[in-house]
């Protein structure tokens, strides 16, 4: 029935569909044009003066002599295979041995590298051993399932304040007996980052991710603004992992200087608290959450813009869902993977001021209370490799399916309307060692024997096997995606500052209801390194199709944009990766300027690997799959 309403908008979403669910192959002559690429850099780099004198430079300038950063080994595996020979073998004993974040100074080191290291060293507190027990669901006297086993590593690894884990298997003796140790290593906690928009703009931040070894994360931030009353604004947030070993997080937050609901404006006063209990594995049986905040917006930029773009409002929110697993001993005994979850949410959003621009349907400052359920299908391993988004360290990558199926009820003001949608990703690693995702997001409203805000999202992301040329290691990274809403009524039109149109632009004043955004970066990371910081110059170029509402895609107006920057990461520090991106939009849009340089200092980049979300009505302005 929606095809039939959707009528010809529907064909390239068709398209990308077939292509991408049924297709997912590179031909022999996309592998031979790599091969011959591949082979031109390396001709390059070593037969021309030009190549040599990058070599050099780069000697010059990165490389340390007592450097002791290893160059890491390219990793590609199967996430379960190091334990399939122990499988249902008895678990006797569980020991952990936990590293620091560096090994100890050498005698090769510098003076500068040891001090570094010695002050650090005071400031860090390693990982207490019952953290790393309250966050294992292996367990001892109990048969070794291998991708239990592989699951809980993974889990470990998705720890803020580890940077890397391996379980180790060690078979005693002759007997049909092992025993498991947990190796991790812990990074540098104390992380910070800054930014300075002006003169008379900066933002300090301060981060620590393991608080006295005990699996607990503070978080301040301070805003100063010259045209600010107060000059000042503040942030803090405190969380708790895993509280007594229950897999629950516990977050709680107050701030004087968040982001409006409405634009980047740090105006938002309020506080909230948390708690989520993620399905930490397939075996697991319980997984849900609940939050309430408190918001509202403080106008603090007398001088910063009219009052007609200042948003005042105040709001309160409520979101409690809940779910199990469907499984069963037998399903587990035979290691299928194929699991079936159900869950159901109900979430309430209540103003008690409305900001007086907003009349009518608003898709943000309406009142809203739904009741959702879900059916969620899906097989997910994992692939372990690097080279993804960090600098060596080993990264789970998911391979299988994830369907969910959404039913429910909203009111929006007096608009009461059931609900129906559906989400799908299939994730898929070629014999190549490339890795894709497709995904397909569709859902609507039922009203008076027709559909309303009808939407539909549907695409493709893919990031290259790892091409090495010389010391460099590259990896090409590649998106693609469909989005359009029909019948809008109520909802919010398609926008192109996020990521399935422009990255780095910020103005949501250009809407329509047809997009196709396409992006394309390349990262080179590179083996110098100085001071165990490692570097990754990359380039990019992003375009997007915006239809202008109700009108043909004919009528469509295109965005691009193109850059390139550097990205810098010390895998032993918990900072995140530190970017330098300059970017520049050839069109010229009203508020929003063409060449942008900006400084990222604490980017934090991962593979989402969740097995399951909350349900929810479908978003098309947000990619909730990565």
């Amino acid at each position: 029935m929606i095809l039939k309403q959707l009528k010809g908008c529907y064909r390239l979403p068709v398209l990308l569909c077939i292509i991408g669910f049924v297709c997912p192959l590179q031909s022999a002559a996309q592998r031979k044009l790599d091969s011959l690429t591949l082979d031109s850099i390396k001709i390059f780099k070593k037969n021309t003066w030009l190549g040599n004198l990058w070599d050099k430079g780069m000697d010059a300038i990165t490389r340390n002599p007592n450097d002791t950063v290893a160059w890491s080994s390219t990793l590609n595996m199967l996430s379960e295979n190091p334990y399939k020979q122990y499988d249902g073998k008895y678990i006797r004993h569980i020991s952990i041995d936990r590293k620091s974040f560096r090994e100890p100074p050498k005698a090769t080191d510098s003076k500068a590298e040891v001090l570094l290291y010695k002050t650090m060293d005071a400031l860090h507190t390693d990982t207490r051993e019952w953290v790393i027990r309250n966050h294992l669901f292996v367990k001892e006297g109990t048969r070794l399932d291998p991708y239990k086993t592989a699951d809980n590593e993974r889990f470990l690894r998705t720890l803020n304040f580890l940077q890397d884990v391996r379980i180790e298997v060690r078979p005693v003796g002759t007997t049909d007996t092992v025993d498991i140790e947990v190796v991790t290593k812990d990074i540098f906690s104390l992380t910070g980052g800054f930014d300075i928009g002006s003169l008379e703009r900066a933002t300090v931040e301060v981060q620590e991710l393991n608080l006295l070894g005990m699996g607990q994360r503070l978080k301040l931030r301070t805003l100063a603004h010259g045209d600010r009353d107060p000059a000042f604004g503040y942030l803090a947030e405190y969380t708790k992992y895993s509280i007594g070993g229950s897999f629950i997080n516990g977050t709680i937050g107050y701030s004087t200087a968040a982001q409006t609901l409405i634009d980047r404006w740090e105006e938002e006063h309020g506080y909230f608290i948390r708690l989520d209990r993620p399905l930490v594995s397939p075996n697991t049986r319980l997984a849900g959450g609940l939050q309430y905040a408190r918001k509202e917006s403080v106008k603090a930029y007398e001088n910063g813009r009219p009052d007609s773009m200042f948003f005042k409002y105040s709001m309160h929110a409520y979101d409690v869902w809940g779910g199990y697993n469907l499984i069963t001993d037998r399903l587990i005994a035979a290691r299928i993977r194929d699991r079936k979850f159900i869950s159901a949410r109900y979430a309430k959003f209540r103003f008690t001021d409305v900001p007086e621009q907003v009349t009518g349907f608003d898709p943000i400052f309406n009142n809203t209370e739904t009741v959702l359920g879900q059916i969620t299908f899906f097989r997910q391993n994992f692939y372990k490799t690097n080279y993804i988004f960090g600098f060596g360290i080993t990264e789970d990558i998911p391979y299988g399916y994830n369907v969910s199926l959404t039913g429910g009820w909203q009111r929006q003001l007096d608009l009461e309307r059931p609900y129906a949608g559906i989400k799908a990703d299939r994730f898929y690693i070629s014999p190549g060692k490339d890795f894709y995702r497709f995904f397909f997001r569709s859902g609507a409203f039922y009203r008076g024997y027709a559909l309303e805000d009808a939407g539909v999202v549907i695409g493709a992301n893919m990031f290259t096997r790892l091409f090495k040329a010389g010391s460099t290691r590259i990896r090409q990274y590649s998106s693609l995606s469909y989005s359009g809403i029909f019948n809008r009524y109520a909802g919010d039109v398609l926008r192109i500052n996020n990521p399935f149109g422009l990255y780095n632009f910020n103005s949501r004043w250009i809407t329509g209801d047809q997009r196709i955004g396409v992006l394309s970066e390349t990262y080179f990371y590179l083996k110098y390194s100085f001071l165990g910081f490692r570097f990754a110059p990359f380039v990019t170029v992003n375009a997007v199709t915006l239809t202008p509402e109700q009108e043909s895609f004919q009528k469509a107006d295109v965005y691009t944009g193109i850059g390139g920057g550097l990205r810098v990461r010390n895998n032993a520090l918990v900072f995140g990766t530190m970017e330098l991106r300059a970017i520049y939009f050839p069109r010229e849009v009203e508020g929003e300027a063409r060449y942008k340089i900006m400084l990222n200092t604490n980017l934090r980049y991962r593979y989402n690997s969740n097995f399951v979300t909350k349900p929810d009505i479908i978003t098309l302005n947000l990619d909730d799959g990565q």
